[in-house]
This record gives structure tokens, C-alpha cells and sequence, in this order.
């Protein structure tokens, strides 16, 4: 996620409750090649930066094709997010 889009949802969407954000499974893939440490990073300053929304009390992430490595969904629902497939499908 664009940190200038972060930027935008604290100082516009005062009152967002919920992010639904919809990730190409692709993109998930690309980062089980990256060790974990700047994934664990990454994934840090996107929750930093989606905390500073008050207003924020759910996000979700949807994946739009394949499942995400286990060890990286469950480092993002650690994080309080809730991951799912796109459209509620099964994995």
C-alpha cells in the first residue's frame, strides 16, 4: 500500500471503520522470496500507519488469487487483520 494513500485515509476518512483492501495473490508471492525480517517490516509500517485512522477498528485483507504462505497470513492477523479470499470463496 502507497504510504500517500495512508497518508490520505488519516487526513480524509476521519470517520473510516473499516479498510477492505484487495491484494493480487501475485503480489503476496513476491514476498515469500524476501526474507522475513523486511516483510515483518513492511507489514509494521502499514499498521502503524492505519492506527493513526482513530477511527480504524477492523481491516481486511482480501486475496484475490491462491493463499497467502501461512507464516505471512498469520504475521498480518497478528496484527489484528482479518485475511480472506476474495468474495468468501474457500482457499
Amino acid at each position: 500500500m502507497d504510504c500517500g494513500v495512508l497518508k490520505l485515509l488519516q487526513e480524509v476518512c476521519t470517520g473510516l471503520e473499516t479498510l477492505d483492501i484487495l491484494v493480487p495473490g501475485k503480489d503476496l508471492n513476491v514476498m515469500l522470496f524476501m526474507s522475513p525480517s523486511p516483510v515483518q517490516e513492511a507489514l509494521l509500517a502499514v499498521d502503524t500507519q492505519l492506527k493513526a485512522v482513530p477511527s480504524l477498528a477492523k481491516v481486511i485483507v482480501r486475496v484475490s488469487t491462491g493463499k497467502p504462505d501461512r507464516a505471512l497470513m498469520v504475521s498480518m492477523q497478528k496484527l489484528g487483520w482479518v485475511v480472506l479470499p476474495m468474495n468468501n470463496n474457500q482457499w
